[in-house]
Order: structure tokens, then C-alpha cells, then sequence
């Protein structure tokens, strides 16, 4: 929840029985290489999506950056007025 108790932010968790391996290890494949870039350097959603070989932002990119904010394994800051993805 925010301060301004504007919005609450849920997590529910999946039962393992529901979950698809296959695309559990191709998701997390994705997050990974998300994870890898950022490390080495941060970047915002524009340019991390042409180092992922996209011409542009995503919505998985966009779905996969908002889970991992979530989960606080990146964090978002500003930098020169501009929006920038970094792991946390």
C-alpha cells in the first residue's frame, strides 16, 4: 500500500499442480537475461528492450519489469529527469 493508501498491491501465489513448467522455465529464462543486463549496466525500458533485440518496449517486457519491481528484485530511479530500471 502506498502512503497515500491510494492503491494496495497483492501478491497471490500459484499452486505448483497449476503451474506450466515449460513456460515457467522460458519465463524465467526471460527474467533472468532482464535481470543479467541490468546488472551490468541500468537502463531505461526503451534502451533495455533494443539490448534485448526489440524494436521497441514490449508488453511482456513491460508485464516482467512491473513483476520484478514488485518483488523488489529491481528498483526504479531517475536519473537526469529520466526513468532508469536497476537491480535492487
Amino acid at each position: 500500500m502506498d502512503p497515500e493508501r491510494q492503491f494496495l498491491s497483492v501478491v497471490l501465489p500459484i499452486h505448483p499442480v497449476f503451474q506450466n513448467d515449460k513456460g515457467s522455465k522460458k519465463n524465467a529464462d526471460y527474467r533472468n537475461k532482464i535481470l543479467m543486463l541490468l546488472e551490468e549496466h541500468p537502463d531505461s525500458k526503451t534502451q533495455l528492450a533494443l539490448r534485448m533485440g526489440y524494436k521497441g518496449i514490449t508488453s511482456k517486457l513491460n508485464r516482467e519489469i512491473k513483476t520484478l519491481l514488485l518483488e523488489k528484485k529491481i528498483e526504479q530511479v531517475l536519473v537526469n529527469g529520466k526513468t532508469v530500471y536497476k537491480v535492487a
